[in-house]
């Protein structure tokens, strides 16, 4: 193979490079700008009670790549960039707007909590239904020594 054919093969190696990296980091902010303005859009519309249309001009003016879609009758607005990345996000009343992600909607709509994540195991958790509020400040370095979730229900389960 001639030395000019080794030079085209190898710049071309590094454009498929380039390229193969651009997209998925491009795919990635994608992801992020879609996600965003879900959640914007749920909390600023069924939230704050705003339009749709003041939303769009005021808070995501930087945007206007990102299709939106608002579904009044289920409480949720669902969001694309070109189409490839997609994002969701549903109100449930008393708890705001969530974004739908691992769980499906209709997973997440009759859970009853909502929790916040903190250093070394420190988690605030509110349940409403219950009017309980649990806060734990324990230090748990390795988080596989503690099951969060088990710790949640034990508490909720004696709760009456």
């Amino acid at each position: 193979m001639s030395t000019t054919k080794k030079i085209i093969y190898g710049m071309l190696l590094c454009f498929a490079t380039f390229l193969t990296y651009f997209v998925y980091t491009g795919l990635q902010y994608a992801y992020i700008a879609s996600s965003y303005a879900a959640k914007t859009v749920c909390s600023c519309v069924f939230v704050s009670g705003r339009e749709a249309k003041s939303v769009l001009s005021e808070d995501l003016y930087a945007a206007p790549f990102v299709k939106t879609e608002i579904d009044q009758a289920n409480q949720s607005v669902s969001t694309s960039v070109y189409g490839f990345a997609t994002a969701k996000a549903i109100f449930r009343k008393g708890l705001g707007c969530t974004l739908v992600n691992e769980l499906t909607d209709t997973e997440i709509r009759p859970q009853d909590a909502f929790m916040a994540l903190g250093f070394e195991g420190q988690s605030v958790t509110i349940v409403p239904s219950k009017e309980l509020v649990i806060v734990r400040l324990g230090c748990t370095p390795n988080e596989d020594d503690f099951n969060r979730n088990q710790f949640i229900k034990d508490i909720v389960a004696a709760v009456k």
